[in-house]
């Protein structure tokens, strides 16, 4: 694997982890959202989906119970991390994974 790759993927992964401490958010719901979960104008991530793993396949369905559903306050340092991120080479090449309901982040 070339250096460029190395770190395109590490710097996801770093995104990932910084969501997941930052929010306290599930890693099914972090790897759930899609573009428009995240509102960085008005600071909050829209949480209404999680990621599942059953009979050896992905789903992507709505959270097991109705608070569940939520928007999560971002902090600023997050904020500017993931306007970052968004801004970035790695954010088109790796992120674009589409799936039924939009355009995955992670």
């Amino acid at each position: 694997m070339e250096n460029k790759e190395k770190n395109e993927k590490y710097s996801t992964f770093i995104i990932v982890f910084k969501i997941l401490f930052w929010t306290g958010l599930r890693i099914g719901e972090v790897l759930a959202l899609i573009e428009e979960d995240i509102d960085l104008h008005n600071k909050f991530i829209n949480v209404n989906k999680t990621v599942s793993y059953v009979n050896k396949k992905y789903h992507i369905t709505t959270p097991k119970t109705i608070g569940s559903i939520r928007k999560v306050t971002l902090p600023e340092n997050l904020i500017s991390n993931l306007k970052l991120y968004f801004s970035s080479d790695k954010f088109s090449k790796n992120v674009r994974a589409s799936s039924s309901v939009g355009s995955l982040v992670i």
